[in-house]
């Protein structure tokens, strides 16, 4: 099973469009959306609240706390053996989780695709060469990112088996 975290703070005007993208995976992979409300104060509670019905969404409201330990709360709700973060503005190409099921089934534990940067009318802006790596474990294809790779700071372009991640650090960028 896949698990989707997804931190939300005053994300009105976004979410649903994440939400929507995520449901409409071609795919037989098992999924859940974890929704993680951090304390938002716009109408975020009120979309949020119609789609905990879905089967595939858990949803969640805590004190606002910032995106890192909203990311660390998720992550201790899921139940996928992969996760993937998703921002609250997010769109996911409805064969994301097509195209990487076969790393999955392969037990790759840190699968990384190049992302594609659209507008708010998901008009594409810009979209990365393709890169190849070599398959590694995930501590070795980390090690080998690390430093090299200019979006491994962004957790959005990345499957990552939930036994290997370790928990964000609790302090406040800007």
């Amino acid at each position: 099973m896949i698990s989707f975290i997804i931190p939300a703070y005053n994300a009105e005007k976004t979410i649903e469009n994440t939400i929507t993208s995520i449901l409409q995976q071609q795919t037989n992979l098992q999924y859940e959306i974890i929704l993680v409300n951090d304390g938002s104060t716009d109408k975020t509670d009120t979309i949020l609240q119609k789609w905990k019905e879905n089967e595939k969404i858990k949803y969640f409201i805590k004190e606002n706390t910032g995106v890192a330990d909203t990311r660390n709360f998720g992550v201790n709700c899921a139940s996928g053996e992969y996760i993937i973060f998703v921002d609250s503005d997010d769109y996911l190409a409805k064969t994301l989780l097509k195209d990487i099921e076969p790393y999955i089934n392969q037990g790759i534990e840190l699968i990384k695709w190049n992302p594609i940067f659209v507008d708010e009318n998901k008009q594409e802006i810009s979209r990365e060469k393709n890169i190849s790596f070599e398959q590694v474990t995930g501590e070795q294809g980390f090690n080998l990112l690390f430093g090299k790779d200019k979006w491994l700071d962004c957790l959005w372009n990345y499957a990552i088996k939930k036994q290997i991640i370790l928990p964000f650090p609790k302090r406040n960028l800007s």
